[in-house]
């Protein structure tokens, strides 16, 4: 049976239409009618839509926006372009889920406007690391050397590991897979240029999120080998303040692998429950 996630996906992709926000390739989907706004950010590769079941859930609550990320050129220049996006929601505060490389963005951005954001949900993350960033700048300059195919295959055993028993994973490998056909190396390389520039500034200062009034919501996959054990503690305790949420068997790609579960959670923190 097809899980939550691939009707909505579906439903997105034919009745929502991809709204384009500047000149370089970046824009939303809508859904919702909502008074509250929520900001979905993909991860590496592709839109958000995987995600859309979240934004029929909550269409009563809120309006959610599904980001495809634009080619920017550092980080500065994709906070300004999140920063337009909630002015054209409406200018008010918004929630901001983030996922993987969405994660780090959405920590950026809140360590940057810190009021834009009401409530802050991420997932299989970790803290920015400026030890990262050095290692991580040193060797860009070699990742363009190699073939565009190259990349690809790598980044398709990626998805192909990922999605390993989750339901629908023929849908998302395809999904995924589509996306990676069409990436170039200049799109890859400006998001790794933007997750050297996060890791360089680090996480929020402590002070800053001890003023911050907002939420924050961390989810965890058990067996996540990307955000591993190390990286998990190090964002407890840069997050003190958060509620925490471990999904038992999930990796990395946690709503992928347990869509009911996770949409639940979600839903519940942000109408309002505690997300423990």
């Amino acid at each position: 049976m097809p899980s939550p996630l691939a009707g909505a996906y579906s439903r997105l992709r034919e009745q929502a239409p991809f709204v384009p926000l500047g000149n370089e390739g970046g824009g939303i989907r809508r859904v919702g009618r909502g008074r509250a706004r929520l900001v979905v950010l993909p991860g590496l590769i592709g839109p958000a839509d995987p995600l859309a079941a979240l934004g029929e859930a909550l269409a009563d609550s809120h309006e959610t926006a599904f980001v495809t990320y634009p080619r920017a050129a550092n980080l500065a220049a994709l906070i300004d372009w999140l920063e337009a996006l909630r002015r054209e929601l409406g200018g008010a505060s918004v929630a901001v889920y983030g996922g993987s490389f969405g994660g780090l963005v959405a920590q950026a951005w809140l360590r940057t406007f810190p009021a834009s954001m009401t409530d802050l949900i991420v997932s299989g993350v970790g803290p920015p690391d400026p030890a990262r960033a050095a290692k991580n700048a040193r060797l860009l300059p070699w990742f363009g050397r190699l073939p565009m195919s190259a990349w690809r295959r790598l980044l398709g055993l990626a998805v192909r590991l990922s999605t390993a028993g989750t339901p629908d994973r023929n849908l998302w490998r395809a999904a995924y897979g589509a996306d990676i056909d069409t990436l170039a190396w200049p799109d890859l390389a400006a998001r790794y240029r933007v997750s050297i520039n996060v890791d360089r500034a680090g996480p929020p200062a402590a002070e800053a999120l001890a003023a911050w009034p907002g939420r924050m919501l961390v989810l965890e996959g058990a067996k996540d080998r990307v955000a591993r054990g190390p990286q998990r503690a190090a964002l407890r305790a840069v997050y003190p303040r958060a509620s925490f949420h471990v999904f038992d068997g999930a990796g990395h790609g946690l709503a992928l692998a347990q869509p009911d579960a996770w949409l639940r959670v979600v839903t519940t923190f942000l109408n309002g429950a505690p997300g423990r």
